[in-house]
């Protein structure tokens, strides 16, 4: 089945979540966690890692937290979801992993063909279209 990981999920769940804050107030990890119903340490390591990846920036501090710190705008899913997962592929030849079918796969080709289709359209997704969805 093709779909996201949790991980993706969640660091858009908590994307959302920072861009719906009024004055630029920095939301904690605990906040989150609790308002969003995410287990509060998967979400603690995706923050760190959007963190690690300059999309967010941490607060230190008693009234610290999460603030966002990338243009939103500029970033396709796509690369998003490559810059915390890897590669995307609906099968192991598009991600560049060895497969002992390569040679005889009859199906290949199309899978190529619609590995780049999902690939392209998510290209044309940004981040902050997901802010713009009416809650």
């Amino acid at each position: 089945m093709l779909k996201l990981t949790k991980t993706i999920e969640y660091a858009l769940i908590s994307l959302v979540h920072i861009t719906g804050q009024k004055e630029d107030k920095p939301c904690s990890a605990k906040e989150i966690a609790k308002m969003n119903f995410i287990p509060s340490e998967t979400l603690a390591k995706t923050l760190q890692k959007l963190s690690s990846l300059n999309i967010i920036k941490s607060i230190k501090g008693p009234k610290g937290g999460y603030q966002l710190c990338s243009d939103i705008n500029k970033i396709n899913i796509i690369d998003f979801i490559e810059m915390i997962e890897g590669p995307v592929g609906l099968t192991d030849c598009n991600t560049a992993v060895k497969c002992d079918q390569e040679c005889s796969c009859l199906i290949k080709d199309p899978m190529v063909k619609i590995n780049d289709k999902i690939i392209s359209t998510l290209k044309n997704i940004t981040l902050d279209e997901f802010t713009k969805i009416e809650r």
